[in-house]
């Protein structure tokens, strides 16, 4: 094996034939017509015993890809795929099926914290627009076509739809409407290279309102149909170059453009297995002379006869044979290793798709202790990838307009803060869920046992909301109230308050007092607890627990509270603790 690089008669400087050699570079520059006359690969390993690298002798040489005609520009046969195979229309719909399958849990906070309330105002709201379904819609027909828009109908106060959407002065969003690529094309672009949109339509033209409901009035007659793109929430195909974009005048690829060789392979293996069963049991009659008797048979007696036997066959489920000189037999069409070939062919097309053979084919795992589990977990990281990377971006800004929306759940005003997160897709079986609760259980005993966290903190973390919740909140308010309740029991109980000099003197001491007249262990702050002791400091800065009969009242000195690091507090601070 050698690695030809550049022949031994080039030379710096000299031409050869069939090219020229580089007076910089010195390598050979070949021209097309001596590459296809030298038959040799140039630039790779050959070897000359074998013809490894020789396009005369080598098969390897004569592959080349060639793309295939285009299906993306043709609509109707696209449309035509979608609805009479299907293959491509599981393809077409699976993903998008499963990205918006369990939907969302929307979380809405204000100055008071969530916001169960309008939250779930905001779901139902959606519900009745139809969110969850024209996402669906959008995302399929994205991907059938290339691209595909919602358009929002929105009554912004503006009559003039090819300005940019006024946020501010939303007064309803009424309805969502999905309008695939060839329903609209782009009419502007943003051609600005600095400009964060660049390369991207600005506006767009609808083609048809033929699908547009009647309450889109305000896009119609004055201002040719165009659109601006705030008004819509945009949906992509496949990941497309920009010199494709420019082909498809702004839109992706669709995904069909991938997988449509595969997609012919297979179903036409599938019709060849379907024909091959047509025929898997052959019916055949044996009779001596056959050949003969044809042949001198001017009157068709054979041809009756084998009619007969047919007829009979069918009527009776007999057939009547002359035992000396005729048979009947069934020849079986071999169908070894066809089953093989054809799950190999199922993969192949899972491959190429990226769907488990599970859920595209609606086939049970094969193998021994095979459950398809892993592929399917695969699969789902997949499309939570997609939710949060496309999905996400799109349904932030339909609750934006929604929240802004004078006459939607929150009046236009956009709350404090808000988030929603995706369903898990992954569903657990009963069994599962129940294993999975008797384990926090068993950790709940121990944490209670051990004083970690309360029953009361448990039940409520637990069986407080709507559902079943593995999540453990700490109240660290209802904490801090039983603190000070056990400092308040506490602090009844008799105690002598003594000086430095006599405290070996008394009875029962439970504090010393320094030479100033102050605590010695905690700072003084009015109306707050004593760290160590439990009394509780009143307003003059006088412990009224502290005031027994026959002793003097003690001033307090009125000392900052101070953190582990010396620094002045402000207050206490509550919030709950996440586990």
């Amino acid at each position: 094996m050698a690695k030809t690089t550049k022949p031994p008669e080039a030379s710096t400087g000299r031409r050869v034939r069939g090219g020229h050699v580089d007076n910089v570079t010195g390598a050979v520059v070949w021209t097309k017509d001596s590459i296809e006359k030298i038959g040799t690969v140039l630039d790779g390993w050959t070897n000359v015993l074998t013809g490894l690298g020789s396009r005369s002798r080598d098969k390897r040489t004569g592959m080349a890809f060639q793309g295939a005609p285009r299906i993306t520009h043709q609509k109707e046969l696209l449309d035509e795929l979608y609805h009479g195979d299907y293959l491509v229309g599981r393809i077409v719909d699976l993903l998008p099926q499963e990205m918006y399958r369990e939907w969302i849990d929307l979380t809405v906070g204000g100055e008071d914290g969530n916001d169960p309330e309008v939250a779930s105002m905001m779901l139902q709201e959606m519900d009745s627009l139809g969110a969850q379904k024209a996402f669906a819609d959008a995302e399929a027909w994205a991907r059938l076509f290339g691209g595909a828009v919602i358009l929002l109908g929105v009554d912004d106060g503006d009559k003039d739809p090819r300005e940019p959407l006024n946020l501010d002065g939303i007064k309803s969003l009424d309805w969502l409407t999905v309008l695939s690529r060839f329903e609209l094309e782009p009419h502007e672009f943003y051609e600005n290279p600095l400009e964060e949109k660049f390369g991207l339509p600005r506006t767009y033209r609808i083609n048809s309102l033929s699908d547009v409901r009647s309450g889109a009035a305000a896009i119609a007659n004055d201002v040719g149909s165009v659109i601006h793109e705030s008004r819509l929430i945009r949906f992509d195909g496949v990941r497309t170059s920009r010199r494709k974009r420019r082909e498809n005048r702004g839109w992706s690829d669709s995904v069909l453009e991938r997988y449509i060789q595969i997609i012919r392979d297979f179903q036409g293996a599938s019709g060849g297995v379907m024909h091959l069963l047509t025929d898997f049991s052959q019916a055949v009659f044996k009779i001596k002379g056959l050949a003969k008797a044809l042949a001198a048979d001017k009157d068709g007696l054979v041809l009756k006869r084998l009619q007969m036997l047919d007829i009979a066959r069918s009527m009776v489920r007999a057939i009547p044979l002359d035992a000396d000189a005729e048979e009947f037999t069934r020849e079986g069409a071999a169908v070894a290793g066809m089953s093989d070939l054809y799950d190999r062919m199922m993969m192949l097309v899972s491959a190429a798709t990226g769907y488990p053979v599970t859920l595209l084919f609606g086939r049970s795992p094969a193998g021994e202790n095979a459950t398809g589990e892993s592929d399917i977990r695969l699969f789902y990281d997949f499309v939570s990838s997609r939710q949060e990377t496309e999905a996400r971006p799109r349904l932030e800004y339909l609750l934006e307009v929604m929240f802004s929306a004078k006459d939607g759940p929150t009046r236009g005003q956009q709350p404090d803060s808000w988030n929603f997160e995706w369903v898990p897709l992954f569903q657990e079986s009963s069994k599962e869920q129940t294993e999975t609760r008797k384990l926090i259980a068993e950790a709940d005993k121990i944490y209670i046992e051990n004083g970690v966290v309360s029953a009361d903190e448990v039940a409520e973390s637990r069986y407080g909301g709507d559902t079943y919740s593995p999540e453990t909140m700490l109240d660290v308010e209802a904490r801090e109230q039983q603190a000070l309740i056990e400092a308040t029991a506490e602090a009844t109980s008799p105690i002598n308050v003594v000086s430095e000099e006599n405290r070996n003197d008394a009875p029962n001491i439970r504090a010393v007092l320094d030479d100033d007249s102050g605590c010695s262990v905690c700072a003084y702050s009015a109306g707050s607890i004593c760290t160590r002791f439990k009394f509780v400091y009143d307003d003059g800065g006088v412990c009224d627990d502290w005031l027994k009969p026959g002793l003097e009242p003690v001033k307090l000195k009125k000392k900052p509270r101070r953190d582990a690091k010396g620094l002045k507090l402000s207050g206490s601070r509550r919030r709950g603790r996440n586990y």
